[in-house]
């Protein structure tokens, strides 16, 4: 991956850069190098894209027990495009009351989908979707990779 060999990367580009007039196997080696960087990072996205799926038919799960007219299962899906919301973010969204839409965030919690977001300086309470936030913040790696 890039981002773990960027001085194989530089090392490539400078050799064919300034490897001569016959710079041609100093190509071949950076263009492959890349593509294998390229490689890497489309099978990275297809596991990032998997894991996304999969947070979202667990949660689909974690609210199956609700009627199908909830409005919560139309949260769900808004959560897991907005993973840090209000109660007043999903009444405005999802044109539900303000009363409905603490109903529905006290519900979300309830099934462990978002929990309070911790700090302080904010007028309203927000609530966050952690599956989502820790996906975006470490991808499909453990956080020590």
């Amino acid at each position: 991956m890039l981002r773990r060999d960027v001085d194989g990367y530089v090392r490539a580009l400078t050799n064919y850069r300034y490897d001569g007039d016959d710079r041609g196997p100093a190509l071949r080696v950076y263009i492959a190098q890349f593509l294998d960087y390229v490689s890497d990072a489309v099978s990275a996205a297809e596991t990032f894209r998997l894991a996304a799926i999969d947070i979202h038919q667990r949660w689909r799960q974690s609210v199956s027990g609700f009627r199908s007219d909830s409005s919560i299962h139309r949260a769900v899906d808004l959560v897991g495009e907005y993973p840090v919301i209000s109660a007043r973010f999903l009444a405005d969204n999802l044109e539900v009351s303000a009363v409905s839409a603490q109903k529905l965030v006290k519900q979300l919690d309830s099934v462990g989908i978002v929990r309070a977001a911790a700090g302080k300086y904010r007028k309203s309470a927000l609530y966050q979707a952690d599956d989502i936030l820790d996906l975006l913040e470490h991808g499909t790696e453990s956080p020590g990779q």
